[in-house]
């Protein structure tokens, strides 16, 4: 199974941004106020999947 997009609700963007950027090692691709809000893209290093 491949997971291509999917969406987590956190609390506090900040700290989730720094979990999935220094923890798990993703890369911030966008970083969009929406109000109150914010929409933050994150993107996993590619990795070989077997087929």
């Amino acid at each position: 199974m491949k997971i291509i997009v999917t969406s987590v609700f956190v609390q506090d963007q900040s700290k989730a941004l720094t979990f999935y950027t220094e923890i798990l090692g993703f890369v911030k691709k966008e970083d969009v106020p929406a109000g109150d809000f914010r929409v933050c893209e994150r993107e996993s290093f590619p990795f070989q999947w077997d087929r």
